[in-house]
């Protein structure tokens, strides 16, 4: 290996460090003979190696990384080299760092916690507002049933100190809006409860509409016209949707002037139950709220002639568990329009028609 010039040492730039086998320095540059430098144990070996070694610095106050290398000659005895480099630059990169993260890292926690609250806030939203609408279902039911039973329970006591006062009539009435409230309620607690409703068993709507629109035509009140289709097949419960007609037939009777028309047909992939009235209509804001359970809009109107504000919200709850969906409209002559939407099934022929109900 070639020798080591003294001079080169003397005027270079790194600490140099030259020393004897005994581990006397021979040569150092300028003010690197301060710095000690401990024997690294190289042995000598026909290729260079180089092992590392960090020492304190008494003068000047500096840490330095020091490399061996092995063997050299200098005047014809073999000599270590050490050449050191400053860790200086390395501990100005670290207190760098610290300083960034003592001035960054409390607003880091701040905005972790802030995103943490935002993800949890959104995922909960949707069970706070169930709470809040079970809540607000259980309140209403509870004034609904209130108020019958309250009736019954005053015709009780009047009838046991006057019986001749005793109105049977009036208590089977109330005794079967009691009845009515109930399963409606126990209907909507079982719809919300449920899946959807698989849609596999084949129900004919045109049979299904014809024979719930038929429902309760015998009170007083409007006509029921139907059109239908030859056949139209859905799927289903049967008894459900002949439920939703039913209540939305209901509904256009209570508030129509003079007719109700059912239309039945298909549209595309769709089977669509149109029930149409000529009365008021629904005003364009109240459109979504007359789904909302407990609602009337008649405010005026008495509950035993209005319901308990139930019909529509069952009749919406049944389309969506059947993957449909149930609107209102206006319609073209005046009144109110309800679209009831259902995917269709594909069947073969039948007889159909229109009749007056």
């Amino acid at each position: 290996m070639a020798g080591v010039g003294l001079e080169e040492v003397t005027h270079a730039a790194a600490p140099v460090q030259v020393q004897d086998g005994q581990g006397k320095v021979v040569a150092a540059s300028k003010g690197s003979e301060l710095i000690p430098v401990t024997s690294v144990g190289v042995q000598p070996v026909a290729e260079p190696k180089t092992a590392e070694v960090t020492k304190p610095a008494p003068v000047p106050a500096k840490q330095y990384r020091w490399a061996a290398k092995a063997p050299s000659v200098v005047a014809g005895k073999p000599v270590t080299v050490y050449v050191a480099a400053s860790l200086e630059t390395e501990r100005s990169a670290v207190r760098t760092v610290r300083l960034g993260m003592i001035g960054g890292l409390p607003i880091l926690l701040v905005l972790v916690g802030f995103l943490t609250w935002l993800v949890a806030h959104r995922s909960l939203r949707p069970v706070a507002e169930a709470v809040e609408r079970q809540r607000r279902f259980v309140a209403d039911a509870s004034h609904e049933l209130r108020n019958p039973i309250a009736s019954l329970r005053t015709q009780l006591e009047i009838a046991v100190e006057h019986p001749q006062l005793l109105d049977l009539e009036g208590m089977v009435d109330d005794t079967v809006r009691l009845q009515s409230l109930a399963a409606d309620l126990l209907l909507l607690a079982r719809l919300d409860a449920e899946p959807e409703t698989p849609a596999d068993t084949p129900v004919d709507l045109v049979a299904l509409v014809r024979e719930a629109a038929g429902a309760g035509v015998e009170v007083a009140g409007p006509g029921v016209e139907v059109e239908t289709p030859p056949e139209l097949m859905v799927g289903g419960s049967g008894k459900q949707l002949g439920r939703a007609v039913e209540n939305l037939v209901a509904n256009a009777r209570r508030h129509a002037a003079g007719e109700v028309w059912v239309v039945v047909r298909r549209e595309g992939a769709s089977a669509l139950v149109e029930v149409i009235d000529d009365g008021p209509g629904v005003p364009a804001y109240e459109r979504e709220r007359i789904f909302e359970r407990f609602v009337r809009l008649d405010d005026a109107r008495s509950r035993d002639e209005g319901g308990a504000g139930l019909g529509l919200a069952i009749a919406r709850e049944i389309a969506r568990h059947h993957r449909g969906t149930l609107t209102v409209h206006d319609n073209p002559t005046g009144g109110a329009l309800f679209r009831l939407t259902l995917p269709a099934r594909v069947s073969g022929g039948g007889v159909g028609g229109r009749g007056a109900l």
